[in-house]
């Protein structure tokens, strides 16, 4: 499992907001602070994000308005943009009993994962997909969820940008360079091999 690092409390937004994580219902993954199209970028890391969502960054409070000051996401995952050291890297930024404001009404049942990219216009690196697949495939197995019914993109939700999405079309975020259906392969994937890995360490012979 890829390391992740607790950011917490350094990404305290003062309004915790509980919930039951024992009743989260699935994934939602997100692109963030990185836009291509615009030239924006708030940080190649958990911490700037976080830095910006908050309103600690003067040129950013555009950016603080709109999420109301808020931390959105739970987690984050750096990608092949910034500093080496951040691509593939994990920041887990709300403790799973918090709800991250990231999907309107499917924030609270849906854990915000924000990939630190643009993918719209720039595909995920190697280290950063990676991490992405093995975080998914734990918390799959943690939760007992099926992949192909849990995981979504923030574009696939009804009324997703506003409602200027609607579910199958091409999502604006994360973007079309993640490949949804992909990714659902490849945790599912995952989590056989390592079911099946298990089972031949404890001595059952399958050939």
């Amino acid at each position: 499992m890829t390391p992740i690092e607790n950011i917490i409390e350094y990404a305290n937004d003062g309004q915790p907001r509980e919930r039951d994580f024992e009743k989260l219902q699935g994934i939602m993954v997100h692109r963030c602070g990185v836009d291509l199209q615009t030239g924006t970028v708030l940080g190649y890391d958990g911490r700037s994000v976080c830095d910006a969502f908050l309103g600690r960054v003067g040129r950013f409070r555009d950016v603080a308005q709109a999420t109301g000051g808020q931390n959105a996401y739970s987690i984050y995952i750096g990608g092949d943009l910034g500093p080496e050291e951040f691509d593939g890297k994990i920041w887990q930024a709300l403790p799973l009993d918090e709800v991250g404001y990231h999907g309107r009404r499917f924030s609270v049942a849906y854990l915000g994962i924000g990939l630190i990219f643009d993918g719209r216009e720039r595909a995920a690196s190697p280290a950063q997909y990676a991490s992405l697949v093995d975080l998914c495939a734990e918390l799959c197995a943690a939760w007992t969820w099926d992949p192909y019914k849990k995981i979504k993109a923030h574009g696939e939700v009804p009324k997703a940008h506003n409602g200027t999405k609607a579910p199958g079309e091409p999502a604006a975020c994360p973007g079309d360079l993640l490949g949804m259906n992909a990714l659902r392969d490849d945790v599912s994937t995952m989590m056989k091999d390592r079911a099946r890995r298990s089972l031949y360490d404890a001595g059952l012979i399958f050939q």
